[in-house]
């Protein structure tokens, strides 16, 4: 993978305000950093039932970069919430009157 370095002599608030530099920063954001975060939440769904796609969006400003990755597609709110949890609730047993969990992970 290629090494990005800036070297920053003027002050970065007036560095990132040249448009070769913002285009050459998010073409890199775009074509090596992005892919590899898109891959890495990927990998934690890999083996999920219901498939959860991931997007990005990325802002260059004169102070910071960010890159934000976030769920999308038809089953993005399954990601809310086994990432971020639910409100409390009570869990009720269907039929059998028991509660009964699987330890070890799936299909144990």
């Amino acid at each position: 993978m290629p090494t990005v370095a800036m070297r920053v002599t003027r002050g970065r608030r007036k560095f990132i305000k040249y448009p070769k530099v913002k285009r050459g920063l998010g073409q890199v954001l775009d074509s090596e950093v992005k892919p590899h975060f898109i891959d890495a939440f990927k990998r934690v769904v890999a083996n999920w039932k219901h498939k959860v796609d991931f997007k990005s969006k990325k802002f260059i400003r004169t102070d910071r970069i960010w890159l934000y990755v976030f769920p999308a597609g038809e089953n993005k709110e399954i990601w809310v919430y086994v990432s971020g949890g639910t409100r409390r609730h009570t869990i009720r047993a269907r039929g059998g009157g028991r509660l009964a969990f699987l330890w070890g992970g799936v299909g144990s």
